[in-house]
């Protein structure tokens, strides 16, 4: 059964770094959908490298995202984040993040799975 929650705005930081330290390397299927952009995906089968919170003044600064691709990294920002919500396994595995901006557009991150990756 999968859980899930949002992460306060105040532990965005440390949670994005605990992420990326148990995570990293992990493939992951990036995602923005919105309604003025509809489902696009980003990137599909990508290790994840990097997710951290980019502070800017008294804003919300923005998300960065890198993952691995065939010419190097790549990267996604997310401007002025407002939720981070994560689903979870019954476990504690994160199966998804969902960073939703200001203007209401949605960045999904899904952590892959060996029976995803063969589907």
């Amino acid at each position: 059964m999968l859980k899930t929650r949002e992460i306060p705005p105040e532990q965005w930081g440390r949670y994005l770094q605990t992420v990326v330290e148990r995570e990293r390397d992990h493939p992951v299927k990036i995602e923005v959908v919105g309604d003025n952009v509809g489902a696009q995906p980003f990137e599909e089968h990508a290790p994840l490298i990097g997710l951290s919170l980019e502070p800017k003044g008294t804003g919300r600064g923005y998300i960065e995202v890198t993952v691995g691709g065939p010419d190097g990294t790549l990267g996604h920002s997310i401007e002025e984040p407002e939720h981070i919500w994560v689903e979870e396994s019954a476990t504690g595995e994160v199966e998804a993040i969902d960073i939703e901006d200001r203007d209401q557009v949605k960045t999904l991150l899904v952590f892959e799975h060996p029976a995803m990756l063969d589907a």
